[in-house]
């Protein structure tokens, strides 16, 4: 598996910007800034907003830390894409 393959260029687009929406979701429905989650999980304002734009991929380890913070439902993010079909299995 190649880093410049099309399709897993695609799944990784697809994973950044569905990833950055949630992010975004879940701040503002618990109602915290940009700057107390930055300080909050130890990234920067604008790191934490790359990830939401879906413009910055962020570390495994970031995504734990934001995640807990903010008591993401990983099966609802995981499952997104496998009952939307946006991200299928490679075939290879």
């Amino acid at each position: 598996m190649a880093a410049d393959d099309p399709v897993i260029a695609e799944h990784d687009r697809a994973i950044t910007e569905y990833i950055g929406e949630y992010l975004n979701e879940m701040r503002l429905i618990r109602d915290i800034s940009l700057e107390d989650l930055a300080a909050a999980v130890g990234v920067s304002k604008a790191s934490l907003l790359g990830y939401e734009k879906g413009k910055q991929r962020m570390s495994l380890t970031a995504f734990i830390r934001i995640a807990v913070y903010l008591n993401f439902d990983l099966h609802k993010v995981i499952s997104h894409f496998i009952e939307d079909n946006n991200i299928k299995p490679l075939d290879r």
